[in-house]
């Protein structure tokens, strides 16, 4: 396609041309639903760069696909179709238009499958849920208690570094799979701290040289102790600037005293180890790595299906109280929706539901009910009732009660 669409030397100067567009600074002025869809193994466009463009944009929805093929009406274009038609609302099925449509192959609900059956196993036995006890600090949860204590053990190092002042680094690395909401623990974190504790945020793909220079600038004029947040920071992979921006920073408690506390975080590759890799092969990664003191390095795990269920419930909640509702019991049914479709995989996504969900809520309604979920007319809503009547209708008018 190429060869037939530009000469080499027309392709070799727009080669070279695009990559110098940088519109990051308009998007998190975007206001609509925006959809962001990459496929895995993009040999164009780094599958990163899909992630950080979903990012910045405010509650935009990221869709990963399989695939490797950069042009999207080539390769499984279908999957392409389905995504767009979902998105629209407009079920799409080889090429027309259908006045319903099976539920998406991305919601597995046959009783016989295992993730049906694990998600109505833990549905069905939930009846009443304490959301705090379920808390590692503010509003974020775990499901597995294993992870909640690793995590409370996290939170517990990072205020640790407030307690009295030293010249000692108390500078953090952080892994987590996309959509573990590394980025809302660490908020919550800064949430709980009093007043006086100043909390700092970056995302190190969402900005160029500059603002990354000026925003660490600004810690220059802090007089009081400061929780420092450096999202994304395996992201701008060729550039030799960012780590020489933020090495001196990292040394300030060392230098003159300064009582930052700051936690680095990203999700390359499968773990910490392989994301420190990555960054040790960056200029002045090495340097960077050898400011994190021995045992601030941490993982955290992905959200699990029961991790999923809290999320959502938390969020109906909390969602309820922006909109002064108190919603008090959510039903079982919905839950399970949730539960199976893998549309709904991170924190983020989640939020939108619930936020989308309390709005059809009718006044006076303290409980959010499976039709919530949807928009009138949703063929989704009646085509899901159908397939999860045989496995799991027992779930329906059943609800779980909240209580924080």
């Amino acid at each position: 396609m190429q060869r037939e669409s530009a000469t080499a030397e027309m392709a070799a100067q727009l080669g070279d041309m695009i990559p110098r567009f940088d519109v990051t600074e308009l998007l998190p002025r975007l206001r609509v639903p925006t959809l962001v869809i990459h496929r895995q193994r993009d040999r164009m466009v780094g599958f990163q760069l899909g992630r950080e463009l979903a990012a910045l944009i405010p509650n935009a929805r990221f869709v990963p696909l399989e695939g490797n093929i950069h042009i999207p009406w080539f390769g499984d274009a279908d999957s392409l179709l389905r995504v767009f038609a979902e998105f629209l609302g407009d079920p799409v099925s080889a090429g027309r238009v259908e006045a319903a449509q099976p539920v998406a192959q991305d919601i597995a609900v046959a009783a016989d499958e295992p993730a049906a059956r694990e998600a109505r196993s833990l549905i069905a036995g939930l009846d009443w849920v304490v959301l705090s006890r379920f808390r590692v600090v503010g509003n974020y949860t775990r499901y597995e208690e294993a992870a909640r204590n690793v995590l409370k053990d996290v939170r517990q190092k990072i205020v640790a570094g407030f307690d009295r002042p030293s010249r000692k680094r108390e500078n953090h690395l952080t892994w987590a799979p996309p959509g573990s909401g590394k980025t809302y623990l660490v908020q919550q974190v800064a949430a709980s701290l009093p007043r006086a504790i100043h909390y700092r945020e970056f995302n190190l793909a969402g900005c160029n040289q500059q603002e990354f220079l000026s925003g660490l600038g600004q810690l220059d004029d802090e007089h009081e102790p400061c929780l420092c947040l450096v999202d994304e920071i395996d992201a701008k992979p060729d550039e030799a600037w960012p780590y020489e921006v933020l090495l001196p920073y990292l040394d300030a408690a060392v230098d003159r005293g300064a009582r930052f506390v700051f936690v680095l975080t990203g999700s390359s590759g499968s773990n910490v180890v392989e994301m420190k890799e990555r960054i040790a092969s960056r200029p002045k990664g090495a340097d960077l790595l050898s400011r994190i003191p021995g045992g601030n390095e941490y993982e955290i795990p992905p959200m699990s299906l029961g991790d999923r269920i809290l999320v959502v419930l938390s969020q109906f909640r909390q969602a309820g109280q922006e909109a002064s509702r108190e919603i008090q019991a959510v039903e079982k049914l919905g839950l399970y929706y949730v539960a199976l479709n893998s549309r709904l995989a991170n924190a983020r996504q989640l939020r939108e539901l619930a936020v989308r969900a309390i709005e059809r809520v009718p006044t006076g309604e303290d409980r959010v009910k499976y039709d919530h979920l949807f928009g009138a007319g949703d063929p989704e809503n009646k085509a899901f009732w159908m397939e999860a009547l045989p496995a799991a209708g027992d779930l329906a008018n059943r609800f779980v009660t909240l209580e924080d």
